[in-house]
């Protein structure tokens, strides 16, 4: 398979989601140093059986389209030209729990890897959901106090939080999970409770780089009513 330049941007994207290209290459199995031949053009090639057991399957996300598939094409009319099939948009994510989430290490995979690795269903979403997002169940281990159980998040993994967003962090001193409201003010980080009633936590990012052990935005709550009912201050299942 020749590296063109649809590759090449699909590799880099690839990268920024798995943090560096060493983190990418150990998710493949590969020599870091392959990828850096792929990339400086050293290797103009890809093996074939590299490229089908491997690389088509884990890059297709980070592509637009998808270069190594044939075209589909419709007929709109006798004598109209051929119009390009869109791809369909995508609105699932897989979905992990709060209690599962609780075992994810970043260090060893993205936390949309390891949400489609349980095995468990895919979430619809109204938003289009983009490589790397994962859904998070708020089950009964979820005490955040600011939504109820049964509410499911769309997770941005592999994004900054902006001040005002809404996040999903692990703290690295209690391995709590909070969902909190984030701002910065220069070093300074505030994690405050959505609703007003929960605890705040504050830190200075330059001097406890390490406060945290991940955190990514959350860009969706899903409330499905038609399958949860009210129990008292959560959503049950039907």
């Amino acid at each position: 398979m020749k590296v063109t330049p649809e590759i090449l941007a699909a590799i880099d994207n690839a990268i920024d989601h798995y943090g560096n290209i060493t983190q990418f290459a150990k998710h493949l199995g590969i020599a870091h140093s392959t990828i850096l031949f792929w990339k400086n053009g050293k290797t103009g090639n890809i093996s074939g059986q590299l490229w089908i057991n491997k690389l088509r399957h884990e890059l297709k996300p980070f592509m637009h389209g998808n270069p190594y598939d044939r075209p589909r094409y419709m007929l709109r009319e006798e004598s109209a030209p051929y119009a390009v099939e869109q791809p369909a948009k995508v609105n699932k994510a897989p979905l992990a729990t709060f209690s599962q989430i609780a075992d994810f290490d970043p260090t060893i995979e993205s936390p949309f890897t390891y949400a489609t690795n349980l095995g468990g269903k895919s979430v619809l979403f109204a938003r289009d959901v983009k490589p790397g997002y994962f859904a998070l169940e708020l089950d009964e281990t979820a005490k955040c106090g600011d939504f109820p159980a049964g509410s499911v998040l769309l997770v941005a993994s592999g994004e900054y939080a902006q001040n005002g967003d809404t996040v999903v962090a692990k703290l690295r001193d209690t391995n709590k999970i909070v969902i909190r409201h984030y701002s910065r003010e220069d070093n300074q980080v505030k994690l405050s409770s959505v609703n007003g009633n929960g605890k705040t936590y504050e830190w200075d990012a330059k001097e406890n780089s390490s406060y945290i052990v991940w955190m990514y935005p959350v860009i969706e709550i899903n409330l499905d009513l038609a399958s949860y009912r009210w129990v008292g201050d959560r959503l049950i299942a039907k």
